[in-house]
């Protein structure tokens, strides 16, 4: 062993030694909790803690709103991700209308985005002005509910439902 070793071996010995002799001997042996003053509590502290723990757990109770809020929340989640619009649900609707003899029109979906709106029709997304595929008709108007359409050659529109 190098003598770096031994002092080192040393101090951690003296270290030891000083622990046992502080714990043993210079601590006073065994205490009773009555003889320190920091160790005996005073019961009608705890009893005012005690008091000050039950007003603030009353007063943190949920309001109506609040408990109402917390029920929705953990409440099941519809499977659909759109929601109907209340407003439309008023609406009439006249599904009787055809688009055109021989030509099939599907409006499928609705999507709107800022001031921006797309219509889903035979799978295809078509904005105002935009021919539809296959038929020549220009898509006119887009509404939640219903597109227009204009037939060509004759310039007459026609109104083709949302189907779901």
């Amino acid at each position: 062993m190098q003598k770096r070793e031994k002092i080192l071996i040393a101090l951690m010995v003296v270290a030891v030694l000083y622990g046992a002799l502080e714990l043993f001997v210079l601590s006073g042996g065994s205490r009773q909790p009555a003889d320190d003053p920091a160790a005996a509590v005073d019961v009608q502290d705890v009893r005012d803690a005690a008091a000050q723990a039950e007003n603030a757990v009353e007063q943190a109770a949920l309001s109506e709103q609040q408990r109402r809020i917390l029920e929705v929340a953990a409440a099941p989640w519809r499977p659909d991700l759109f929601y109907p619009i209340p407003e439309m649900e008023r609406l009439p609707r006249d599904d009787t209308v055809d688009a055109a003899p021989g030509v099939n029109l599907e409006y499928s979906g609705y999507l709107a985005v800022g001031d921006r709106e797309m219509a889903i029709i035979n799978g295809v997304e078509y904005r105002v002005g935009e021919t539809v595929a296959e038929t020549g008709y220009v898509l006119r108007t887009i509404t939640p509910d219903r597109v227009f359409v204009e037939v060509p050659g004759n310039g007459e529109s026609v109104s083709v439902p949302y189907s779901e």
